[in-house]
């Protein structure tokens, strides 16, 4: 009996599986929403392939993670290239967060945190011609914090910066063959030595150019990109937010502090679940202004409309089971 209920069980677990593999993304818009002394704008709503005001500044937005996972998965894969591995995947994982704040002398001050990044090697080899073995090394860097100096004016970033992050790495071979495959675990001490230089060269290369992404070229400053988010005839609890950030660009460029959290957006990909996942929607950035007398947030999301294709378990495409 208790073997036909465990059967029973399978059974109905199985019935009640599904996963979702977006079929198609039929539109994105992106919406914006102005926040000031307690009251909130009227949600401001752009359909992305306009390419208005608030697609120009997403796009910028949204560089920044990948500069920085794409700056340190060149690193990883040249790291692994010139010792024999092969580099299979590299992630950036969790908001950013950047806090720019201005300093004397006309610099400014710029931290990033709230980031991790994962990365996977593989690699495989013999020993006396006739054992052959497989290993793969998952690196983890978790809570990393980047401090960088720059012109607050010309977008000039300096050479000192500092970096603080948490590494691990891991290293599984075949059982069997590991005890005599000396140095497979060749990322391990490398993370405390030389590693460091590296992932201080990659994430500051990265930071320089997130920072340019964040409208910080040459010539252009970040928050002359208000201009493009607070529209002129914005008022809030009677307060003409958008004639004041026009009329004062300059005082806010010299003396505000900016507090941003940067995410990727709507990202379409397969979910679990029985539930049927509707539209996905996503904060793209939140953004604080803060400066003597004045203080405003932004918030941009993204919102994608998919149609959605069910499958038993897009892990495995040949099971089969019963649509939910």
């Amino acid at each position: 009996m208790k073997k036909y209920l465990v059967l029973a069980g399978l059974l109905a677990m199985s019935s009640a599986h599904a996963d979702w593999l977006p079929a198609a993304t039929t539109a994105r818009t992106y919406t914006l929403t102005i926040n000031y002394g307690g009251g909130s704008s009227i949600p401001i709503t752009e359909n992305k392939a306009s390419g208005g005001p608030l697609s120009s500044v997403a796009a910028e937005f949204v560089q920044v993670p990948d500069l920085l996972e794409n700056g340190l998965n060149t690193y990883i894969a040249n790291m692994a290239n010139s010792n024999g591995a092969h580099f299979a995947s590299g992630n950036l994982n969790g908001s950013i967060n950047i806090a720019l704040r201005p300093q004397a002398g006309g610099f400014a001050k710029m931290d990033l945190n709230g980031f991790s990044y994962s990365s996977l090697t593989t690699y495989s080899g013999s020993k006396f011609g006739i054992l052959n073995y497989s290993c793969q090394n998952s690196l983890y860097l978790n809570s990393i914090a980047v401090t960088a100096q720059y012109g607050a004016v010309n977008g000039v970033m300096g050479n000192d910066v500092g970096l603080t992050f948490d590494p691990h790495s891991y290293t599984d071979c075949d059982s069997n063959l590991g005890w005599i495959v000396p140095g497979v675990s060749y990322l391990v001490n490398s993370v405390a030595t030389r590693f460091d230089v590296g992932v201080e060269t990659a994430l500051r290369n990265s930071a320089a150019k997130a920072k340019d992404a964040l409208f910080f070229k040459k010539d252009q400053n970040l928050l002359s990109g208000l201009d493009k988010l607070v529209p002129e005839n914005t008022v809030i609890n009677g307060y003409p937010l958008g004639k004041y950030v026009r009329n004062n660009l300059t005082n806010l460029m010299a003396n505000s502090q900016v507090d941003m959290k940067i995410d990727r957006g709507a990202l379409v990909g397969p979910v679990r679940g029985i539930d049927y996942p509707g539209d996905v929607v996503a904060n793209v950035v939140t953004l604080a202004v803060t400066t003597p007398g004045t203080a405003f947030t932004l918030q941009l999301t993204e919102r994608a409309s998919v149609r959605w294709n069910w499958i038993c378990n897009y892990t495995a495409p040949s099971q089969s089971c019963v649509q939910p």
